[in-house]
């Protein structure tokens, strides 16, 4: 199993390994990547995770969304815009 505490911010996982480390079903993880809400680097009929993208999902906020937020709070700006999401492949 992988432990995302100690991996790399940077390494790729395979759905089947954020499904293990977060202990829910490939298929959930798919979902959450068809919902915007994981973002995966596609490959040839395979996702790939970055770490980073994974911890981020596990704590409930993605990091584009926490740069914002915290851009918002610095700047005072009630409107920040989120970055947009990474591209979703089914």
């Amino acid at each position: 199993m992988i432990d995302l505490d100690t991996c790399s911010d940077y390494a790729l996982l395979s759905t089947a390994e954020v499904a293990q480390s977060l202990r829910i079903s490939e298929g959930a993880v798919r979902k959450a990547v068809r919902e915007e809400r994981l973002k995966a680097i596609a490959g040839f009929r395979v996702l790939y995770f970055a770490a980073r993208e994974v911890r981020a999902f596990a704590s409930g906020m993605s990091p584009s969304s926490h740069t914002a937020t915290h851009k918002q709070r610095s700047t005072g700006d009630d409107h920040a815009a989120e970055s947009p999401s990474e591209v979703v492949v089914d």
